[in-house]
């Protein structure tokens, strides 16, 4: 009897131990989701910063958007990687928006209460993004934006 309690708690530990292993390879913030079929700002949720896959908000097609309220250090967990072609910044925080992966290379600033397209690779190149950076608390200058609708 005392084997078998043994061989199940055993089993038991390296089941957590697995879950757990499979869980730390892909850290997902905890308020991060993606939307199919979105078109427009209004889409993008009150708190939240949105990635779209398409200029000016998905405005031509419908299309992916990711919204999210936190770093993400690999956008690919989320099938997103290199597909941010415009982006709307609903939150009271300035995000950062990052060229490679784990906050690497060429960086562009999102100011609260800004949106941008990325039809002249201003101020991100089309399709770059590889992480976002989220600063709680930093609300920056509230400074405009691209000026589509």
């Amino acid at each position: 009897m005392k084997r078998s309690i043994t061989a199940v708690a055993v089993g038991a530990t390296l089941l957590t131990a697995l879950t757990c292993g499979a869980a730390a390879a892909e850290p997902r913030p905890a308020d991060a989701w993606l939307r199919q079929n979105v078109t427009g700002t209004w889409a993008c949720p009150d708190g939240y910063l949105c990635l779209y896959e398409n200029y000016q908000a998905n405005k031509g097609a419908p299309g992916w958007m990711l919204a999210l309220r936190g770093d993400i250090e690999h956008l690919d967990w989320y099938s997103f990687n290199d597909r941010t072609s415009s982006v709307v910044n609903r939150s009271k925080n300035t995000a950062i928006l990052y060229g490679d992966y784990n906050f690497g290379g060429p960086s562009a600033t999102i100011r609260p209460g800004t949106k941008y397209s990325f039809e002249n690779n201003v101020p991100m190149n089309n399709d770059w993004t590889s992480s976002v950076r989220v600063r709680l608390g930093d609300t920056g200058d509230d400074w405009g934006d691209d000026g589509w609708g």
